[in-house]
C-alpha cells in the first residue's frame, strides 16, 4: 500500500520528466485497522501491512503467498494508494512507493492489475482483491474482456473476484473504502451482518454492498463488484459464516427470546417465522427489534395494502441487493398481519406506529429460499385451510395442522373462491426455480384471470434477466 509521502525530486529527475505521485495520509491507518478487521473475520495477513511498499516488495509478498498457500487456500489481496491507467483507456495499475505517475513508466515502475489477475486466474485457488484506488472499475473491465476473449462460460465456475472502490473513470477519496471494508468485517466477526444460517461462506455480493451502504456521501464512490451470471451457487470460502448452521432453526432457536421457541415450532411448515421475525428485527435473537427507517416504503405499503378492491394493481414487488432491506420490509408486514405471527406482533408495532394498514381478511407467507414450487404452494394450502374467513387460526384435525395434497392449479381455484386474501412471498429469487414460481403460481394470480381478491407481496433481487416475466408484469 502507498501513502506516497512528499518526497522533493532533485533537478535531474525534473530535467528526465519524472512524475511523483501526490501523498495520501490516510492510508496508513486505514490499512492498519483494515488488517485487525481481515485477521477478526478470519483472513489473518499473511505478514505486517506493506505500507509504502516498492513494487519490487509488493511483488515478492504476492508470490510468496502463491507459493507457499495450500492449493486451494483462498487469498485476499488488498491494495489502498493510487491507481492510474495507460492512456487511451487502457489496464489499470496500481502505484507503489516508487512509481511515477507519467504515462511511459507506468508499466515499468507500478504493479500491472493484468498481470495480478493472470497470476490469480492460472492459479486455480479463490482469490479476492480489494482495490481502493481511482478507477477500481477497470479491473472489473479487464476481468470481463478476458472472459470474453477467453470464451469463458457464461456458468462456469467463478475463482477470482474483484470489489473496487468506484467505476471505471471516477474518483475516490481518503481511504474511505477500506475504512468501510474494515466496519463490515468487524460487524462480521460480531455477527451483526445480515446473512442467512444457510450459507457457510459470505457472498462476494453481499460483501460488497454492505460496504456500498457506508459510503453514502462525497468522496464514497459507488462500490463496483465482478458479476455473477449464475442466479445460484456456493459462495468463495473468503470469509466463513459466523451465523452458519446445518440446523438453522435450531441454531437460532437456541438464542432466540424464550417466549418464541415454542411459538416458532409450532408454526405452519414453509412460513418460516424465523426468517420472518428476525429480519423485521435486525437480530438472531429478536430480543429487541432494530427496524428503522424505511418510511417511504411503509407508506408505498400501506396504500397498496388499502387499495384492495383494485384488481389491476393485486402485485406489489419490493426489490434490492443482498443486504438492502427488503426482506426486514416484508417482515415487519408479515409480523403485524399474519395471524400465527401475532406473538411478534406486540414486539414489531412500537418500532413502527406509522404502519397500520387494514389487516386482509387471510393472510398467508412463505419464505422460498431453497423450495420447490410444489413445497411453496403446499405451504400456502396449509396456511390457508388453518385460516377462518375472519383471519383467525384453527387447528386441524385431533388438534393437529391440516394438509393437503394437490398442486399449484388446487390452490388456485381455492384461492379464488376466497375473498381479500394477502400472499407474501419473500426470497424469490432464491426458490429453487424461481421462474417456475413465476408462471406457474404469480402470473395466474396475478394476469389476466385474476384470482379474485387475492393480492401478492413478493421480495426478490432485481434478476430481470432470469425473470423477464416479473419483470413485465
Amino acid at each position: 500500500m502507498g501513502s506516497f509521502p512528499a518526497l522533493p525530486l532533485d533537478e535531474d529527475e525534473l530535467a528526465d520528466g519524472t512524475a511523483a505521485f501526490a501523498p495520501l495520509p490516510a492510508v496508513a491507518d486505514a490499512t492498519r485497522a483494515l488488517a485487525t478487521a481481515l485477521d477478526r473475520a478470519g483472513a489473518p495477513p499473511g505478514g505486517e501491512p506493506l505500507l509504502d511498499c516498492t513494487r519490487a516488495e509488493f511483488t515478492a509478498r504476492w508470490d510468496g503467498l502463491r507459493r507457499t498457500a495450500d492449493p486451494d487456500e483462498p487469498l485476499v489481496v488488498h491494495f489502498c494508494g493510487h491507481g492510474a491507467q495507460s492512456p487511451g483507456g487502457g489496464g489499470l495499475f496500481l502505484a507503489t512507493a516508487d512509481g511515477q505517475a507519467a504515462a511511459d513508466r507506468l508499466f515499468d515502475t507500478c504493479v500491472s492489475f493484468a498481470g495480478l489477475l493472470e497470476a490469480a486466474e492460472l492459479s486455480g485457488r479463490p482469490v479476492l482483491f480489494l482495490l481502493d484506488v481511482c478507477g477500481a472499475g477497470r479491473a472489473v473491465v479487464q476481468q470481463q474482456l478476458n472472459d470474453l476473449a477467453a470464451r469463458r462460460a457464461q456458468d462456469a465456475p467463478r475463482r477470482v473476484s474483484v470489489v473496487g472502490a468506484c467505476a471505471d473513470g471516477s474518483l475516490t477519496y481518503g481511504a474511505r473504502f477500506t475504512s468501510a471494508a474494515a466496519e463490515v468485517l468487524h460487524r462480521l466477526a460480531d455477527g451483526a451482518l445480515d446473512l442467512t444460517p444457510t450459507l457457510e461462506f459470505v457472498p462476494v455480493e453481499t460483501l460488497a454492498a454492505a460496504i456500498d451502504r457506508l459510503l453514502d456521501g462525497p468522496g464514497g464512490g459507488t462500490v463496483v463488484r465482478t458479476p455473477h451470471a449464475a442466479a445460484a451457487g456456493e459462495p468463495q470460502p473468503f470469509f466463513r459464516n459466523p451465523a452458519h448452521t446445518r440446523d438453522p432453526q435450531a441454531g437460532l432457536l437456541s438464542g432466540m427470546n424464550p417466549r418464541l421457541r415454542e411459538f416458532a415450532l409450532g408454526c405452519a411448515p414453509g412460513l418460516d417465522p424465523l426468517h420472518f421475525a428476525t429480519r423485521a428485527a435486525g437480530n438472531p435473537t429478536v430480543h429487541v427489534v432494530q427496524f428503522s427507517g424505511r418510511t417511504a416504503q411503509l407508506a408505498t405499503v400501506t396504500d397498496w395494502l388499502e387499495r384492495a378492491d383494485d384488481e389491476r394493481d393485486n402485485l406489489l414487488v419490493v426489490t434490492g441487493g443482498p443486504g438492502s432491506g427488503k426482506s426486514a420490509l416484508l417482515g415487519v408486514a408479515t409480523c403485524l398481519l399474519h395471524p400465527e405471527l401475532e406473538p411478534l406482533a406486540e414486539l414489531v408495532r412500537p418500532v413502527v406506529p406509522q404502519f397500520a394498514p387494514r389487516p386482509p381478511a387471510t393472510v398467508l407467507a412463505v419464505h422460498a429460499r431453497q423450495l420447490t414450487l410444489r413445497q411453496i404452494t403446499d405451504s400456502l394450502r396449509h396456511q390457508l385451510d388453518r385460516q377462518t374467513a375472519d383471519g383467525a387460526v384453527r387447528p386441524g384435525p385431533n388438534g393437529g395442522s391440516p394438509g393437503g395434497a394437490g398442486g399449484p392449479a388446487e390452490l388456485l381455484r381455492e384461492l379464488r373462491a376466497a375473498e381479500d386474501v394477502l400472499i407474501v412471498l419473500d426470497a424469490l429469487d432464491e426458490a429453487q426455480d424461481p421462474a417456475e414460481v413465476v408462471a406457474e403460481l404469480i402470473l395466474p394470480l396475478t394476469g389476466g384471470d385474476p384470482a379474485g381478491g387475492c393480492r401478492l407481496l413478493v421480495g426478490t433481487r432485481p434478476w430481470w434477466d432470469s425473470l423477464p416475466s416479473l419483470a413485465a408484469a
